[in-house]
């Protein structure tokens, strides 16, 4: 269903948005889509943007002229590599210089902290155009799992006009559901107490809020006997062991998609296969390119994931380096969405990368898979050290109050898992229930202590 849905939903985009004689071939053929009609919308589409970026954005004009490239020169989607990266710290120096449009058009600015060294800030900027688009999106996401009659609630930080929450409700209230927004603020017992007043059916959030919420409760409330039917994921990477145990104590289905705020929070979302994510391709191409030379990478290789944003109207961005890892995929899949593409799952971005002494890499999903597979750990911090020359792994656990009794034998446990991933030395203490709690919007991290100039040399692709 999902699938279905979404390739039906991408189909009357592209037939609504595109004109002459490519909408008379889609309408005449409206019971397929083909891989050819999105990518001869998407080159139509291209060609227009790449004009309206180079009358319009200075960043984009300037590059231009440089390479001596004109938009006409587009005769086939490939033709855009000819196109360097735009880059995140691109972004961070020059954030004007991508406006299209007027400060007076901008009606949402999101500010966002770079993750590289110099902690440079990015300010994305969104048009109404833009946001009645992304709101229209997550409409479309939304009704792959929800109908009218659902109660969402939505577990998101943050409630100022056209935020993640207020653009995620407006999108479901598009669909004729309810919503409840209840925050990150309030705790695990005001959530429970939230979807028995309320009747949540679905609960919307990243995993580290629903993941707490599930692990605080599970050994005092019968989650399964809540109406939750579904719990939506969004912005951070899910563990297989998380994803199971939140299954095992709410007994009910899980949804996940991808997305960053750079190009307008969410535009893939994943599918009843759960490998992957079918991108809106009404909105965006996808590249895969290789990280140490940006040359592109076949079908199925992994290598950084490229954007290129075919509506924005604020700030479009052209071959977008979202240094997230990750590959894509045109086969057939039995959702129904083909030919839609599909995102593989993300398990690591580049400024989330360590490398340790040994040229091991450390990163937050790794941690996760290993970490969550022990039920009794809620959250935890991770830094690395260097202690008397050598390198450490400092690692501190918060856990349910039910497992108190047992520390030093999860503490050997923990210590052994690690072991199998990474020559580190490894430290482990606990922490009290609610200690770790991150109320802001911020993903898990590894903080790095190491020497600068070792982390420097070490923090390479």
């Amino acid at each position: 269903m999902y699938g279905v849905y979404l390739k039906d939903w991408i189909k009357q985009e592209i037939i609504t948005l595109s004109s002459g004689k490519a909408n008379q071939t889609l309408v005449a053929r409206s019971n397929s889509l083909s891989r050819n009609d999105i990518e001869a919308y998407q080159l139509k589409r291209l060609r227009e943007t790449l004009n309206f970026v180079s009358q319009n954005s200075s960043f984009y004009r300037k590059r231009f002229s440089q390479l001596g490239f004109r938009p006409e020169m587009v005769m086939h989607l490939s033709d855009i590599q000819v196109l360097p990266l735009t880059e995140p710290l691109d972004i961070a120096e020059e954030p004007y210089q991508f406006l299209c449009c007027s400060l007076s058009a901008v009606e949402s600015v999101i500010t966002l902290t770079t993750s590289g060294t110099t902690k440079k800030r990015k300010r994305i900027f969104y048009s109404m155009t833009d946001i009645e688009q992304i709101i229209n999106f997550m409409s479309a996401g939304m009704r792959t799992v929800a109908t009218s009659q659902d109660v969402v609630q939505i577990v998101l930080p943050g409630r100022r006009p056209f935020g993640q929450m207020d653009l995620l409700a407006t999108a479901v209230e598009k669909i004729r559901a309810s919503t409840v927004r209840a925050g990150t603020v309030i705790s695990s017992t005001e959530q429970l107490k939230l979807i028995k007043e309320n009747g949540t059916t679905i609960l919307f959030g990243p995993p580290s809020r629903i993941y707490r919420i599930t692990q605080e409760l599970a050994d005092r409330q019968d989650l399964k006997n809540t109406p939750v039917r579904l719990i939506f994921i969004t912005s951070e990477y899910l563990a297989p062991s998380m994803a199971r145990r939140i299954q095992d104590v709410w007994g009910c289905a899980i949804c996940n998609h991808y997305g960053m705020t750079e190009l307008g929070l969410g535009f893939a979302v994943e599918c009843s296969e759960k490998d992957g994510f079918h991108c809106n391709e009404a909105d965006f191409i996808v590249e895969v390119v290789d990280p140490v030379d940006g040359r592109p990478l076949p079908d199925g290789e992994e290598g950084f994931l490229v954007y290129t944003a075919l509506r924005r109207e604020a700030m479009p961005l052209i071959r977008y380096n979202s240094h997230d890892f990750g590959s894509i995929s045109y086969a057939p899949c039995s959702c129904g969405a083909t030919p839609v593409l599909k995102i593989s799952k993300i398990r690591k971005r580049q400024e989330a990368i360590f490398y340790l002494s040994s040229g091991q890499l450390i990163y937050p999903a790794l941690l996760d898979d290993v970490l969550y597979f022990f039920p009794e750990i809620i959250d935890y911090k991770v830094v690395l050290r260097e202690k008397n020359g050598q390198e450490h792994l400092d690692l501190l656990l918060e856990v349910t109050d039910a497992s108190l009794l047992r520390l030093d034998s999860l503490k050997q446990r923990v210590i052994w898992a690690l072991a199998q991933e990474l020559t580190v030395h490894i430290n482990v203490d606990f922490c009290t229930q609610g200690q770790l709690q991150r109320r802001n919007r911020a993903k898990k991290t590894i903080f790095d202590e190491r020497s600068i100039v070792q982390s420097f040399t070490l923090n390479r692709r």
